[in-house]
């Protein structure tokens, strides 16, 4: 019968912890956030009446907590400081690295990664080889699949999809201080302060949204695409161009078809062209 500690003070932890390992095997503490940077061998804590138990990893290493309620397969691999908690799932052989934080219903299957300092919860589910990392934050019923990219302080939620089509071997990719989110689908790349929000919003593979550029509504842009600086992009707007840039203070809007110009190397923008044809 091991010993069981409330952790009232930092001087009553260590206390505990200077203990035969018999005697120390489990612990009372007041946060989920007290879970790392505790040692090793203390292989249970109850926070508030909720039991965490220490995850086996695949390769017998000691990992992380785990909330009773949650699921962990003994296939994956949850770091030491990763904390699985709630009603969250982790399946498959997907890793959890460094202070990873999943939670609420959240699923991370297959051969995803989630690593640094970022958050995954709510109904999302991040699948395929799909990594989430830095300090972004992906939840909603948000989902994040193939080889796509998460990271920076990019935040993704509500019924997103980054979703990499079957021709897109890279990936997405959500980046810096970027958000998705609404009921967005995204195969290219969101990056710098850009914002995709709205019911139908489309990224296409080659389409880059970048700088404090706003995508929203049904808008739909395919092609080799790049909308950056200030511009706004609304309603059920399509655009399907290659080698072609969108920049400045523009706002496009409303019920509109820009399709199969031949402008190669044209901007719209800053730097106006004429059309080379």
């Amino acid at each position: 019968m091991y010993k069981t500690v409330q952790n009232n003070r930092t001087s009553t932890l260590r206390e505990a912890l200077r203990k035969p390992e018999s005697t120390r095997i489990a612990i009372k503490l007041g946060s989920i956030e007290e879970l790392r940077g505790i040692s090793r061998d203390v292989r249970e804590a109850t926070i508030n009446g909720r039991k965490f138990k220490r995850h086996i990893n695949k390769d017998g290493t000691t990992g992380g907590f785990v909330e009773s309620t949650a699921f962990a397969t003994e296939s994956t691999f949850i770091d030491v400081n990763a904390i699985v908690a709630d009603k969250a799932t982790i399946m498959g052989n997907a890793s959890l690295m460094g202070n990873v934080y999943v939670h609420e219903n959240a699923r991370i299957l297959q051969h995803s990664m989630i690593f640094g300092n970022s958050q995954v919860f709510g109904s999302a589910v991040i699948k395929g080889n799909a990594w989430v990392h830095g300090f972004s934050k992906v939840h909603g019923d948000a989902e994040v699949n193939g080889n796509s990219n998460v990271e920076g302080h990019a935040e993704i939620y509500g019924n997103v999809k980054i979703s990499p089509s079957s021709t897109n071997s890279m990936g997405a990719d959500i980046t810096d201080f970027a958000v998705v989110r609404g009921f967005a689908i995204v195969d290219g790349k969101v990056s710098g302060h850009a914002i995709v929000e709205g019911d139908d919003a489309y990224i296409g593979e080659e389409v880059e949204v970048t700088d404090h550029a706003k995508v929203y509504g049904g808008a739909n842009l395919t092609g080799s695409l790049r909308i950056l600086d200030y511009v706004e992009i609304f309603g059920t707007v399509k655009i399907n161009l290659t080698n072609f840039s969108i920049g400045g203070n523009i706002k496009l809007g409303g019920d509109m078809d820009i399709l199969d110009l031949d402008t190669a190397n044209y901007t719209i923008g800053k730097k106006k062209k004429a059309n080379p044809s």
